[in-house]
């Protein structure tokens, strides 16, 4: 039986439908009231997007498994999510596929389960996908397993999985317990093929519909008591069940839709006193052959099906007293392996397949709306760091924020060259203010010049530059006076008294030694720098001598001017002595 799924040689006739069905086309009266269907492509890279699988998370972000064909019999599964108006995807796993539209499923916590065929291994696999990334894990290894395969999830979060053996024909059921999985063999008889679905009740128990393969092509139901599996026959006449798919209502009720492939119409069941009551939903045409089902707040049915002839989408809501029927899609060939689900609102959500682009599709009730647009802001607009003297480093900060809706992604590109940081390089906002630090180093930058750069800021909302400023100045002109000696004597012989000016973050060599006067009244005899940052300067002793009193404290100035114009006064106190007197 390996290899049977989706091989279904179809046989076309007319069919009688239980109750009429009122088709709702895009412009005729009522639809609008049903609301508007919003309509966008998840993914167009290569062939991709049959046999979808839909779940909303908690926010009602919808997220889509997906099949893509690689070639050569080769299918990669690819996930996708949409977030603030932007579909995203990646690959879970290569060589694998999905054949239900209940292979994924989400948590309370927003955790995704999937459960999905490894084709490079034969076997049941089973992901889990949390803010950190996928975990994928075997669930049964025997061979050919895990085709058809189903998902549900328990009251606390527990993954539930219904699968075939398609090697033996039989039907499996898995769950994962203590950190371990348990697989069953449920119904050993052979020819189970194709499609089941699972759904768990509010005893946490599962309920499983399959399809009975040759020679009865009959729709099957199973379910867990608490101690034993019943099974029933939900639907005997004629060949019937491919595409099932089972949901549970707020009662436990089961409802199925699926297809009668031999007349090529959608069905639809539900068991209510213990029997089960089917019905014809559309046999308006090749419809049905994939199809998706979900129960709304108030227990009504949804489907979701294709209808192959005319290769459209379509809708079917049950009123309470009838089917109404809408068309969701008919750009192109689209409508297959559709995936149905409901909002906290019952509004539909629903992914597909167009094989007319081999792409993926997604299709809503629920009010889009344009995506959203971030706005970058930021503040001040220039960072002015004032008055630096060369080889400083400093630091200035500005904010940036998302004015608009949705989430803004921002970085920073090159600045000027005597930028050496901005902390952080890159952020994201969704309205709070991020703070920037900008670090500068005025190492070799010229003196007495106001120096302006910009640095770039690139972003989902827009593109800007923040603009720098800086003025370079000469360094701030600082110099400290030593007389040699510290006692002078003024009976001592001698020609000289030195003064040492000893400059601090300048050179001795921006004095201007002409300038320079002792006490307002001597001038230097000659000079020397030394080290660059002292200047020995020599005065006639004999001059100095003149105009000096005796005394423990006497003041010595001598003052003058930078090379640059500016003024400066040092100051030194000594000793004067006369000894005799």
């Amino acid at each position: 039986m390996k290899g049977k799924i989706g091989k279904i040689i179809l046989s076309i006739a007319l069919a009688f439908s239980t109750s009429t069905p009122i088709l709702l086309m895009p412009d005729s009266p009522g639809f609008a009231d049903g609301g508007e269907w919003f309509i966008e492509t998840v993914e167009t890279a290569g062939y991709v997007g049959y046999s979808n699988s839909l779940a909303l998370d908690s926010g009602g972000n919808p997220h889509l498994i997906y099949n893509e064909y690689v070639g050569q019999d080769v299918h990669n599964l690819n996930y996708a999510s949409r977030k603030d108006g932007n579909w995203s995807s990646e690959t879970i796993d290569e060589m694998a596929y999905v054949t239900t539209p209940r292979s994924l499923a989400v948590d309370a916590n927003d955790v995704l389960h999937v459960s999905y065929y490894d084709h490079r291994n034969n076997s049941l696999k089973y992901a889990n996908r949390t803010d950190n990334g996928w975990s994928i894990e075997v669930v049964d290894s025997a061979l050919y397993v895990g085709e058809c395969a189903s998902i549900a999830l328990d009251s606390t979060g527990l993954p539930h999985i219904s699968y075939c053996d398609d090697l033996h024909g039989t039907l499996k059921y898995a769950r994962l317990a203590g950190g371990s999985w348990s697989t069953t063999t449920i119904v050993p008889t052979p020819w189970v093929n194709t499609w089941t679905s699972i759904a768990i009740d509010s005893h946490d128990r599962p309920h499983i519909t399959y399809h009975l393969d040759d020679p009865d092509h009959d729709l099957m139901y199973i379910w867990w008591t608490g101690s034993i599996w019943k099974v029933e026959a939900v639907d005997t006449v004629g060949k019937v069940g491919v595409s099932n798919v089972l949901a549970l209502d707020s009662n436990d009720i089961p409802h199925v839709s699926y297809s009668n492939w031999e007349f090529t119409y959608l069905k639809y069941a539900t068991r209510s006193g213990g029997a089960w009551k089917t019905e014809a939903v559309d046999s308006s045409g090749v419809v049905g052959l994939t199809a998706c089902l979900a129960v709304d707040s108030v227990d009504n049915p949804h489907i979701s099906y294709d209808e192959g002839w005319q290769g459209v989408l379509k809708y079917a809501e049950w009123n309470g007293s009838d089917w109404r029927i809408e068309i969701v899609d008919s750009d192109g060939d689209v409508g297959s392996w559709s995936s149905l689900t409901l909002d906290d609102n019952d509004l539909p959500h629903i992914g597909y397949f167009n094989s007319t682009g081999n792409d993926s599709k997604y299709a809503t009730k629920a009010h889009l709306g344009p995506p959203p647009q971030p706005v970058l802001e930021f503040h001040p607009a220039e960072l002015d760091f004032g008055k630096l003297v060369p080889g400083s480093i400093a630091n200035m900060t500005f904010e940036v924020w998302n004015s608009g809706d949705g989430s803004l992604t921002y970085d920073f590109g090159p600045g000027p060259t005597w930028l050496i940081d901005v902390d952080p390089p890159n952020g994201s906002s969704t309205g709070e203010h991020d703070e920037i630090t900008v670090t500068i180093d005025t190492t070799g930058l010229s003196i007495n010049v106001v120096v302006h750069g910009s640095i770039s800021i690139h972003s989902n909302g827009g593109h800007d530059y923040i603009f720098l400023r800086v003025h370079i100045v000469a360094p701030s002109h600082s110099a400290s006076l030593n007389i040699d000696p510290d006692t002078l004597n003024l009976r001592s012989k001698g020609k000289w008294i030195t003064a040492y000016l000893i400059t601090e973050n300048v050179s001795a060599h921006e004095i201007d030694p002409s300038s320079l006067l002792l006490n307002d009244v001597v001038r230097p005899a000659w000079w020397d720098v030394q080290n660059d940052t002292i200047l020995m300067v020599k005065f006639d002793r004999s001059q100095v001598l003149g105009i000096l009193s005796v005394g423990d404290s006497v003041r010595i100035e001598v003052d003058g001017h930078w090379k640059d114009g500016a003024g400066f006064e040092v100051f030194d106190i000594i000793r004067v002595i006369n000894p005799g007197q």
